[in-house]
């Protein structure tokens, strides 16, 4: 895709997230070298969305609701749902 469509992409996924995630933002957003690059040889530019907190359970059972929501973005080719512990867990 394109810049501009990357960028309608995140809109989508973002709205769509935050019907299901009430006070969801983004923290950080792609590197625009990245996204240059990833133009040039026609690679896929992966978006990773990372749900920190201190509450587990909160955390185990939003991440499928956030994977369900962009789901259902257009123009999304995969979406996977894995749980990475890090840190002190």
């Amino acid at each position: 895709k394109s810049p501009a469509g990357q960028a309608v992409l995140m809109q989508r996924i973002v709205a769509r997230i935050q019907q299901q995630v009430p006070g969801f933002e983004i923290l950080d957003t792609p590197q625009p070298m990245q996204d240059l690059i990833g133009d040039l040889t026609g690679s896929p530019r992966p978006v990773v969305i990372r749900l920190f907190g201190d509450n587990w359970n909160q955390l185990v059972t939003l991440a499928p609701k956030v994977a369900d929501a962009i789901g259902k973005v257009r123009g999304l080719a995969e979406v996977q749902d894995g749980l990475n512990i890090a840190g002190d867990a």
